[in-house]
């Protein structure tokens, strides 16, 4: 009975650790390559082939419809402006909307009586 009873708790352990230690970045896909765009205002934001050329991503050989915007691992409804519809030109661009980053990830660095010194509107982290 006692040995029953503490593999039964050794397995709860086990699966409660597997069940609640989710960090957030489930949605990665590390096969994939990701490019980030920085937002310093709330908005709908414009980029264009040029721009994604500048970063360094090679768009003649991308399609994009295949490109999506994600923010915290939700995807952001896009709007693509395109001449021809499964590659780039000159003059093709991608619109979205998206917010600042505020300090919502920054909460687990500090300690619970300290919570309160965060300014929920600035990131000072990222």
């Amino acid at each position: 009975m006692r040995k029953q009873r503490s593999l039964l708790f050794f397995l709860f352990v086990i699966l409660s650790h597997y069940a609640f230690n989710q960090y957030g970045n489930e949605w990665i896909n590390e096969n994939l390559q990701y490019y980030k765009f920085k937002t310093h205002k709330e908005g709908i934001f414009r980029v264009s082939v040029e721009e994604l050329n500048n970063a360094g991503l090679n768009t003649s050989s991308l399609d994009p419809r295949l490109i999506k915007f994600y923010k915290r691992g939700q995807e952001l409804a896009v709007r693509q402006v395109s001449t021809l519809p499964n590659s780039f030109s000159p003059g093709d661009y991608f619109e979205f909307y998206a917010s600042k980053l505020d300090s919502k990830l920054e909460e687990p660095l500090y300690s619970p009586s300290a919570i309160s010194l965060r300014n929920p509107y600035i990131n000072f982290y990222s």
